[in-house]
């Protein structure tokens, strides 16, 4: 049984009672039968299907699908599996020469790289328990602002209790106040950081 659209092909060819086999082509647009098989031309995919199989293996050892009955769900969380063969494939072509980094490490730096800046958001968020702010912390990157020295100025810690009558020569380079040294934060970076060398075209 054939169904056709201008874009796609779509076949049911049942080879054995209740076993049926449906395939959706966009690389043909007939109903062609092979005459010593007596299957749809469509069907010669078995030539290839050895990559859907490794396709399979690859999803059953590190897979993002969870128990549901959304099939919309399900559909996505395959398509993520997919997406992280296809992506590890894409890298490691683009480097032949280095040795491809086992599939587990890759995709855990994956997931990472991908929720990164949602936890870096979230991370800002005051509100969050104390484990979770605990665990968000390594990607809630501090605003390190360089302080600036007064020219022959004193004064004292704004920060700082008034009996403590912290002295100090550094202003915060946003407010402008007098702040101490155990209360403002510095930024500290080697030369190569600082002034990258230019790229030539």
């Amino acid at each position: 049984m054939f169904g056709f659209q201008p874009d796609v092909t779509l076949v049911s060819h049942v080879s054995k009672k209740n076993e049926a086999v449906i395939l959706l082509s966009t690389m043909h647009n007939n109903d062609e039968i092979d005459e010593e098989t007596q299957k749809p031309e469509i069907l010669h995919y078995n030539r290839t299907k050895s990559g859907v199989d490794t396709v399979d293996q690859k999803c059953s050892s590190y897979t993002t699908q969870r128990i549901t009955r959304r099939w919309p769900l399900a559909i996505f969380f395959r398509i993520l599996d997919i997406a992280g063969i296809n992506s590890e494939i894409i890298i490691n072509n683009n480097r032949p020469a280095d040795t491809p980094p086992r599939r587990r490490k890759y995709l855990t730096s994956l997931g990472s790289s991908l929720m990164e800046n949602n936890l870096k958001e979230r991370a800002k968020i005051e509100t969050l328990p104390k484990d979770i702010r605990e665990f968000l912390s390594r990607y809630n990157t501090p605003v390190n602002v360089p302080v600036a020295l007064t020219e022959n100025r004193i004064g004292r810690c704004h920060i700082c209790s008034a009996h403590k009558n912290s002295k100090t020569t550094v202003t915060c380079s946003q407010c402008k106040r007098f702040v101490c040294k155990s209360h403002c934060e510095k930024l500290v970076q080697c030369n190569s950081c600082l002034y990258p060398p230019m790229e030539e075209d």
